[in-house]
């Protein structure tokens, strides 16, 4: 159990840039000017650059309900879905196109998803009683507690992308069952009914796309087992560096926890040690929902919790081991951290504990 009063904050996935590019570039063409106010107002600090740049996922939802605002476009999600061009998602598209049917395709898309958005996870459901199968969108992490309009637009868009992708794929104006959108009714659902061409239930759980198996098992036009072997080596190549690439937040921990002997490393001290500025540290920990003032607060609470398990050390000694040169700064910032007193909160542990609060409880802020 983490202390009382610890802050839990749900884990922060990221996105392609060309996720966040392609909200912004169809915004402007609605109206433009409004990219550059919703990378100033949205995306301030968001990396954007670079073949492989990436921002925070959580990020999207509040993207889209401001381009909303800023075009007047209600049903923004739906227009970006009609208008993209499937080749934007890059190896994730020719991984799925080459595929040997339409289910192998989705299925395919739902592997390679989270080299797109790791924020929304994709799933197929099968109900093999009545040969239907849904394509289901799950947000995931802070994405799932972004405002109701930004993830109406999120569902909206990733609900029809998943059309759209499918029509593609097999060449025809293929269709679902029924359609199942999270979010209530909007005052106009005619552009919902024109490009689903389905019944539509509002309200749901969670969005899907509900398909007969005999449309998901028709052949793909274009499949091609060495380019898929090709494309699919690629794809899982993305995957494993996706999945050990090293953030800024991490990199940063290692050298706070390096620093803190030495006194209350600064951002300055810990820019230098990771050979950066203090501007390019900032805005890349603001990329990845984090500040620095938040990443040092989760260091020491972890650290200082652990020390606190060894009843051999006092609690003067911890305060030092965790930068504080100050006692009574230390007991502010542990009961700020945890809810207790750095004494309350050992005489709370069973004899002899030694384990730490896991990282992912420690206290965050979430940056405004």
């Amino acid at each position: 159990m983490p202390p009382r009063g610890t802050q839990l904050s749900a884990p922060s996935h990221s996105a392609a840039a060309g996720s966040f590019l392609s909200i912004l570039v169809f915004a402007d063409e609605l109206a433009p000017g409004a990219a550059s106010r919703l990378r100033a107002e949205v995306l301030a600090g968001v990396p954007l650059d670079g073949v492989d740049a990436r921002g925070p996922a959580e990020k999207l939802p509040e993207l889209l309900k401001a381009a909303v605002e800023l075009t007047r476009v209600d049903d923004l999600g739906l227009r970006l879905a009609k208008a993209a061009d499937p080749r934007r998602f890059g190896v994730v598209t020719y991984a799925a196109s080459t595929s040997p049917t339409l289910r192998a395709a989705y299925e395919r898309t739902a592997r390679y998803l989270v080299l797109w958005n790791e924020g929304v996870r994709l799933e197929l459901e099968r109900d093999r009683a009545a040969r239907l199968t849904s394509i289901v969108l799950r947000p995931q992490g802070k994405t799932a507690m972004a405002a109701p309009e930004g993830r109406r637009q999120l569902a909206e868009l990733g609900s029809a992308t998943m059309l759209m992708l499918g029509r593609s794929f097999i060449g025809a104006p293929i269709s679902p069952v029924r359609v199942e959108l999270a979010s209530s009714a909007p005052a106009d659902v005619r552009p919902h009914q024109r490009l689903f061409a389905a019944p539509i239930a509002w309200s749901a759980p969670v969005p899907r796309l509900i398909f007969d198996d005999a449309v998901l098992d028709q052949p793909l036009p274009q499949h091609d087992a060495v380019l898929q072997e090709l494309v699919s080596r690629s794809a899982e190549a993305l995957l494993a560096a996706l999945a050990t690439r090293e953030t800024w937040c991490a990199r940063t921990r290692e050298a706070i926890a390096s620093l803190l002997r030495d006194g209350s490393p600064d951002i300055a001290r810990v820019a230098k040690s990771l050979g950066t500025s203090r501007r390019t540290l900032q805005r890349r920990l603001t990329g990845e929902g984090q500040t620095f003032e938040s990443v040092l607060d989760q260091v020491r609470y972890e650290m200082a919790a652990g020390f606190l398990a060894d009843e051999q050390r006092s609690i003067a000694d911890v305060a030092w081991l965790v930068g504080f040169r100050e006692l009574s700064a230390f007991y502010r910032a542990f009961r700020r951290w945890s809810g207790r007193t750095p004494a309350e909160y050992r005489a709370s542990l069973a004899p002899g504990t030694t384990a730490q609060p896991r990282p992912d409880k420690a206290p965050a802020r979430r940056v405004p």
